[in-house]
């Protein structure tokens, strides 16, 4: 069984791709995560929509400042893919609920969470919406430091 350099470079790079949107998934939702936990205790909500409110305003400002971040020290390409994963994971989760309940968006945005404050609502919100926000914000973030780079590298050119 002779396998070819350039195959075998190809499946290299595939398998290296695949890994770096693996690992910069599980860095923007835990990263973030991490970050969260310490600078969540700063500001204690006292009802269920302002910790929802909490969770959505960390979530994004912080996803995005690793995304800006990690895309200025690291520079590949793969960052911009980290929500794939995580949005695979939702349409199939909110594909499912669609099909056996009812209101989609008060479910995943956590309305229904704030709410009820427990059960379903919540953990699919934790489980699914909040991993989902945090990849689309590293990985948006991540593209618009690609595009601000490049931007600025075309300025100095000209």
């Amino acid at each position: 069984m002779n396998s070819s350099p350039a195959f075998s470079a190809s499946a290299r790079t595939i398998v290296q791709r695949c890994g770096g949107v693996l690992l910069n998934t599980v860095f923007s939702v835990l990263g973030t995560g991490g970050i969260e936990a310490i600078v969540g205790p700063l500001y204690r909500p006292h009802s269920g929509r302002s910790a929802i409110l909490k969770a959505w305003v960390l979530d994004v400002a912080i996803a995005a400042l690793l995304g800006v971040i990690a895309q200025l020290s690291l520079r590949t390409s793969t960052m911009r893919w980290a929500w794939v994963l995580p949005a695979i994971a939702f349409s199939t989760r909110a594909s499912s609920y669609a099909v056996s309940a009812g209101n989609i968006f008060d479910h995943f945005s956590g309305q229904a969470c704030a709410i009820e404050l427990q059960g379903r609502p919540c953990s699919d919100f934790f489980l699914f919406t909040v991993p989902l926000v945090r990849a689309l914000s590293y990985s948006v973030a991540a593209a618009f430091a690609t595009y601000w780079r490049q931007s600025r590298r075309e300025s100095k050119i000209a």
